[in-house]
């Protein structure tokens, strides 16, 4: 009997260091198999396009997963300048990319592809007007929205407009400011201001509102893209990284508005 306990005894102890070993096979095999997930940080005017371009990256890369962090520009770098966590970074204007470069902060960016600043109510003017000028006096506007300047790349290509059409110090006390250009697009769309200053793209993801005048006096408006130093999840976010900048996708940011780069 005593020879029988002992190796009923043994048995079972080999039989649990075989599920032991099972489970852990298990184990191993789900965290093998679990998807990858970057976080990209990218201005909120690429919302809609970043979207689509993100559901076709991952039926091609079902072991990576992207999720979207979604500001200003601004907001982003300084982020980014704190240590929040991302993988990549997409700006909606180069200079707080190059600032982020500067410190070492991104790798060396790359211009993934353009856009326009166009003024939007939600009205028609017939007939349109020819200057910066006209448009605000036909549009009787008492509230001007625009993308805080010292953040938002939207509102420093606004400023820079408005200061080279003579009109910035003028029409001070009328501006309504957006914590980015999205913010910007809901004031028109509201009716909380008249006018608003926004990227061509923004006006376009919108029925309730109308490009009233297109603007070119400002710097060329580029959204760079770059992979962020401190990222743990190196090879995806390259794999990422080189999908944006495929051929193939230039179509859709077409679709979307931008101006695709040469």
């Amino acid at each position: 009997m005593k020879g029988i306990r002992t190796f009923i005894i043994i048995v079972s102890m080999v039989l649990l260091l075989c599920m032991g070993c099972t489970s852990n096979d298990v184990d191993q095999t789900k965290e093998t198999n679990s998807p990858v997930t970057l976080l990209l940080s990218a201005a909120i005017s690429v919302n809609d396009v970043m979207a689509e371009t993100i559901r076709t990256f991952e039926k091609e890369h079902p072991d990576i997963r992207v999720e979207v962090n979604a500001a200003s520009s601004g907001t982003l770098q300084k982020q980014i300048e704190q240590g929040a966590p991302a993988d990549l970074f997409i700006s909606a204007g180069s200079k707080q990319m190059e600032q982020l470069v500067e410190q070492g902060l991104v790798e060396q960016s790359v211009p993934l592809f353009g856009n326009q600043l166009v003024a939007i109510s939600q009205g028609e003017l017939i007939p349109s007007p020819s200057s910066l000028e006209e448009l605000l006096i036909a549009i009787h506007a008492r509230h001007i929205a625009i993308g805080e300047p010292d953040t938002v790349p939207a509102g420093q290509y606004s400023k820079q407009a408005l200061e080279k059409a003579g009109l910035w110090t003028s029409w001070q006390d009328r501006y309504v400011y957006g914590k980015d250009v999205r913010q910007v697009l809901a004031y028109v769309e509201q009716g909380n201001a008249e006018l608003g200053f926004v990227y061509r793209t923004d006006a376009m993801s919108s029925d309730k509102v109308q490009i009233v005048y297109e603007i070119d006096v400002y710097d060329p408006i580029v959204y760079p893209v770059a992979i962020v130093s401190s990222t743990k999840e190196r090879e995806a976010a390259q794999q990422f990284y080189s999908y944006l900048l495929e051929e193939s996708q230039k179509h859709i940011y077409e679709q979307y508005g931008f101006q695709v780069m040469p």
